[in-house]
């Protein structure tokens, strides 16, 4: 299940000028790895303060920066095994930037710690697979790092227009509940898909 990664090839076609730009500029794919986590300072930091447009803006900004280190790379020949870890570095930095806003919302801390952990579960899952079987990295849904993203808009926007001081830490809690039952399933619907796939392979 792709999910709204599916839409990662329309994404890429969108910022196709962006990222011929960069090519013919020699700009090094950390930029953008670099400019997605930016992005994901920048949302937190929406999120904290009640910017919900900030925040979508930020979350599109994080993901552009997410899809271009890629593209750059692949069209420069640039590719490499760094490149691979710098890449998981920048795409779990700018998810933790996003959701580290909800701990000027009243969110407890040692939730929002296991809320970040639940995050990294899909990613884990994939890495696993990379590492043990060498399989090619799982991405995509249910509830991959887009719909993530785009939940967290989508609580941004709902603290701002339609919840009201006694409602907000309830959206919160109801978000973040949905966050990790999401983020679960898909840890294990790609650790799944992993095994199936490597079936009788040595460990």
């Amino acid at each position: 299940m792709k999910g709204l990664y599916g839409l990662k090839a329309f994404y890429s076609r969108l910022l196709s000028p962006v990222s011929n730009l960069a090519v013919r500029a020699k700009l090094s794919p950390d930029l953008f790895t670099w400019l997605g986590v930016l992005g994901g300072v920048l949302g937190g930091f929406g999120l904290a303060n009640g910017l919900s447009l900030l925040v979508a803006v930020s979350v599109l900004v994080r993901l552009a920066g997410a899809n271009l280190d890629g593209v750059v790379a692949r069209a420069r020949g640039l590719e490499s095994r760094r490149g691979f870890w710098v890449n998981e570095l920048g795409d779990r930095l700018g998810d933790w930037a996003l959701f580290a806003g909800v701990l000027w919302l009243g969110f407890d801390p040692l939730a929002t710690f296991a809320l970040m952990l639940a995050v990294a579960l899909p990613t884990a899952a994939s890495l696993w697979g990379v590492l043990r079987f060498d399989h090619p990295r799982i991405n995509g849904g249910p509830f991959g790092k887009t719909e993530r993203s785009f939940s967290l808009v989508l609580l941004a926007f709902a603290l701002e227009f339609f919840a009201k001081p006694a409602t907000s830490p309830t959206f919160v809690v109801v978000w973040a509940g949905v966050v990790v039952v999401g983020s679960l399933v898909t840890a294990g619907m790609r650790v799944q898909r992993i095994r199936v796939a490597n079936r009788g392979a040595r460990a």
